[in-house]
């Protein structure tokens, strides 16, 4: 971060609870005429404790700044759809289902003539395209041939009863037709203690 002269002085004014990052912070906000509700917002969004790409991060602080009539519970909201643009890698299914991981949509996004109005629209159009994706419905595909089947808790002496005349008749008895295609032999053979398979309750 690179601090003026003023924003130096007012990192050493900063309240001795702060933390180096608050303080750091409070320098570069007040430094430049910022509000205490400005920085506090700050303070509940990653810049009040990260400094990564400061460079840049650094010219949306003064654009906040610079528009003080901004409502302050739109300051964390810009600054997650900036970050989405700039610096979000974006996950885009491809046909068939397969995840492919892109670049940010807007690399080069920059703050150089940007007004309040264009980034409140353009933050107003990302929000609904989340909110559109998010009550897409849900992927569904039809039913298969196999049949249902569910379990049926049973007492200890019941399933006792049932494992040993399984044994007798070594298990052949699960291939018959009350089990569902594809319940077999082995996988019976996982059953939990207490749990017996039943087809198709009516």
């Amino acid at each position: 971060m690179v601090l003026s002269k003023r924003m130096a002085h007012e990192l050493l004014q900063a309240p001795d609870h702060y933390t180096i990052d608050e303080a750091l912070r409070w320098g570069q906000v007040v430094g430049q005429g910022g509000s205490q509700e400005l920085l506090e917002t700050l303070f509940a969004t990653e810049l009040g404790h990260c400094f990564a790409n400061e460079e840049f991060w650094g010219m949306v602080v003064h654009f906040f700044n610079e528009n003080p009539l901004l409502d302050p519970t739109c300051v964390g909201p810009i600054i997650d759809y900036i970050h989405h643009r700039k610096y979000a890698l974006q996950d885009l299914v491809q046909p068939g289902g397969k995840i492919e991981t892109v670049p940010p949509p807007e690399p080069n996004f920059s703050m150089k003539s940007r007004s309040v109005a264009k980034l409140l629209d353009q933050l107003e159009a990302w929000h609904r395209q989340l909110n559109h994706e998010e009550k897409a419905p849900e992927v569904q595909w039809k039913k298969s041939n196999i049949a249902d089947y569910y379990y049926r808790e049973k007492d200890d002496e019941t399933f006792a009863s049932f494992r040993s005349g399984a044994r007798r008749r070594n298990l052949a008895g699960l291939h018959s037709s009350n089990y569902p295609l594809g319940y077999t032999n082995r996988s019976a053979g996982r059953l939990r203690p207490g749990a017996l398979p039943v087809q198709n309750p009516i």
